[in-house]
């Protein structure tokens, strides 16, 4: 699959292509059946306001993530997308915009690496200080995306700035189920996973299994999204 290169041709909008495959997650393999797009950037307030109308971010600036959003508020986002005339005419491939389920964020945030996926998996301070931006060196505040380096899949940002939502409940987890798409049934009010960490947390507590759980409506100021496309 080829990689899209923009939405609505805004900067930092492009989304890459990741191929399935296997990974160790939560002390199990997890099969990852299905590829999916992963945005390559936290999705920028400019991008958040053109297709809302309005933006609710405390730490303004277009290229900055958008962040104070709640679960719920991310998935009338993705809803808003998925409706919008000119994206449902430029993509015909049967695909939608989606929050991503943890297992899909895990795969797409392991850089390819197998082997260093596991939530105990143990990443060197200063490598995490070039790849996202934390309460040690983000100035208390979110920053524009894409400074920090990549991981292998091209995806910035993947460590701190926001946590990014997934449409996973509290309870879903890799010992549930065992693909990036099996079908769950997701409560309304159940706390759902948000992934990553943020520029309000030390790096040196991080790792590609980086993981959280808050209720649907918290809409707290380090709370973002990334698109994901399946």
């Amino acid at each position: 699959m080829e990689n899209i290169p923009s939405i609505l041709n805004l900067k930092y909008t492009s989304l890459n292509w990741v191929e399935p495959g296997i990974f160790r997650f939560a002390e199990k393999v997890v099969v990852v059946h299905a590829g999916f797009y992963t945005g390559c950037f936290q999705v920028t307030q400019e991008l958040y306001q053109k297709i809302t109308g309005f933006n609710p971010s405390y730490f303004k600036g277009k290229y900055r993530p958008v962040d104070s959003v709640s679960w719920n508020d991310a998935h009338n986002f993705v809803d808003q997308i998925n409706s919008h005339q000119y994206l449902n005419r430029k993509f015909r491939d049967g695909l939608s915009f989606q929050l991503p389920s943890e297992i899909q964020w895990q795969f797409a945030c392991s850089g390819k690496d197998v082997a260093e996926i596991a939530i105990s998996s143990k990443l060197k301070t200063e490598n995490l200080q070039e790849m996202g931006w934390f309460n040690t060196n983000g100035y208390l505040q979110t920053m524009p995306v894409g400074y920090k380096e990549p991981n292998a899949y091209g995806l910035h940002d993947m460590y701190g700035n926001v946590w990014e939502w997934c449409r996973d409940d509290l309870e879903i987890s890799a010992n549930d189920y065992n693909s990036a798409h099996e079908n769950v049934k997701l409560s309304i009010n159940a706390s759902k996973i948000i992934c990553g960490a943020s520029w309000n947390f030390d790096e040196s507590t991080v790792s590609s299994g980086s993981r959280h759980y808050i209720h649907p409506d918290a809409n707290f100021n380090d709370n973002g999204i990334r698109l994901f496309r399946y």
